[in-house]
């Protein structure tokens, strides 16, 4: 009788089925023409995960997936607009151009700001989505010319 109801509980169990999950992924290509440093940063410290990460012309790297349990599509702007701070780990990055410009980017937790306000590398709405649950930031020339010159000494 107890491997009955055993085998009943594993029949009833294997009956459940599992929420889905719901992935975003984000990205971000240099596409200057030129090297660049991005730097990582978690309330002041270089993180651990991706602290400085070089990437050539047309180089890509990938931040963490991200998963959550309802539709991205059912969520607010207002709600998803931080999402690439979770997927990279950082509250603030730090672009160096092939130590000839910086630029540098931040979230406020506190506030939900984004400095800039403009295009902003830390911001959902400033990706495009690339098909699937992959989201693309590209660092572009103009972003390279509107950075501020460092003279060489941008560390």
């Amino acid at each position: 009788m107890k491997q009955i109801k055993y085998l009943a509980f594993l029949i009833l169990a294997s009956c459940i089925t599992e929420a889905p999950i719901y992935p975003r992924q984000y990205i971000i290509e240099n596409g200057t023409g030129v090297p660049i440093t991005l730097q990582f940063y978690s309330e002041g410290t270089l993180t651990f995960r991706y602290g400085e990460t070089q990437l050539q012309n047309t180089e890509q790297l990938a931040g963490l997936s991200i998963e959550i349990s309802k539709p991205w599509s059912e969520l607010s702007p207002d709600t998803i607009a931080d999402s690439p701070v979770s997927s990279f780990q950082a509250d603030s990055i730090r672009i160096i151009y092939d130590n000839l410009k910086v630029s540098s980017f931040t979230y406020t937790y506190r506030t939900g700001n984004f400095t800039p306000i403009e295009r902003n590398i830390l911001r959902d709405s400033d990706y495009t989505s690339i098909g699937g649950d992959n989201f693309l930031f590209i660092i572009n020339e103009s972003d390279f010319e509107n950075a501020e010159d460092c003279n060489g000494n941008c560390e």
